[in-house]
């Protein structure tokens, strides 16, 4: 019987063909483990044309073809799984994009409202020194007319003090009991009720018009200034909570802190309560509000997809 081998062997001498023999039965037992080790059936026996042998043979192929095809299919699947990657990706990159844009917006704003919160902080104050400096010097104008009134007090009782001791001479020396004084003043226009004309007599009294005049005049400017100064914080106030209102409605589920974040109210009649004595407590409302602002702000920043496309 002819040797299986013989034709796959070219070469005449023995001795390479019985090399040749076994490295290919060497190579045959390589892909005999090797299959085995991949889980792929058992390879039939190349050297024999038993039935079975060449059936095991077709089922090991059969078996290698249709891993190949679900390699093939895995691929695919793969590669359709990197698109969709890299297409989330886009979007979500483009979705960034805008978030970024929202939030340097934002902070622009808050940025523009700390400003104007800071101008009008320094408005207020220099005012509030400015009414202070003109308090102390009215106050300093009234201790000085309330002393210039004490002296001419005393000075009239000094004088009445010295009419009544010269009446008790005169009257010693006329040998008189009583002596009627009369003092007759005839008028020769009516008298003023109002302007500096109704202290036309002393200079004390028209000094003391017009000082009061410039203090009454001083305090109506400053009160028209304190109430700009009013309008503005509530202005302020109420912008303040309008932006915070707009922005919960394009929020996309909010944890219940940022949902429940509310500004503290300040009432109407605050405003137009005197203001030295809520003033503190006015500041500090709203330095707590523009905290919880810029919080407010930073977290919807933070969080990528918390603010939708509005």
């Amino acid at each position: 019987m002819e040797d299986p081998l013989s034709n796959y062997l070219f070469d005449s001498d023995k001795a390479l063909k019985d090399l040749a023999k076994a490295k290919l039965e060497q190579g045959i037992m390589y892909i005999k483990s090797s299959l085995s080790a991949y889980g792929f059936p058992e390879i039939g026996d190349l050297f024999n044309s038993d039935p079975d042998e060449v059936k095991k043979t077709i089922e090991c192929l059969y078996a290698i073809l249709e891993q190949r095809q679900r390699d093939m299919q895995y691929r695919s699947q793969m590669q359709e799984r990197m698109a969709k990657l890299k297409n989330d990706k886009e979007m979500y990159m483009s979705k960034l994009d805008l978030l970024n844009e929202d939030s340097f917006s934002a902070n622009s704003e808050a940025g523009k409202l700390q400003n104007k919160l800071s101008i009008e902080m320094q408005k207020w104050k220099k005012e509030k020194e400015k009414l202070i400096t003109e308090r102390d010097e009215a106050r300093k104008d009234i201790a000085k007319l309330q002393g210039r009134e004490g002296h001419l007090f005393h000075e009239i009782k000094k004088k009445d003090s010295e009419i009544q001791r010269l009446k008790e001479q005169l009257r010693k020396v006329l040998g008189e009991k009583d002596l009627i004084y009369q003092n007759h003043v005839d008028m020769t226009e009516n008298l003023h009720s109002e302007g500096p004309k109704m202290f036309g007599q002393t200079g004390e009294g028209e000094f003391t018009f017009l000082v009061t005049r410039g203090y009454e005049e001083n305090q109506a400017s400053l009160l028209n200034e304190n109430q700009e100064l009013r309008s503005a914080f509530e202005s302020l106030q109420r912008e303040l909570h309008n932006i915070i209102k707009e922005k919960k409605e394009y929020l996309t589920n909010p944890d219940e802190a940022l949902e429940q974040l509310e500004l503290i109210g300040i009432q109407k009649e605050i405003f137009q309560m005197p203001f030295q004595s809520v003033s503190e407590d006015v500041v500090k409302t709203f330095e707590e509000n523009i905290k919880r602002f810029r919080f407010f702000i930073d977290e919807i920043c933070r969080i990528p997809g918390l603010l939708k496309n509005e």
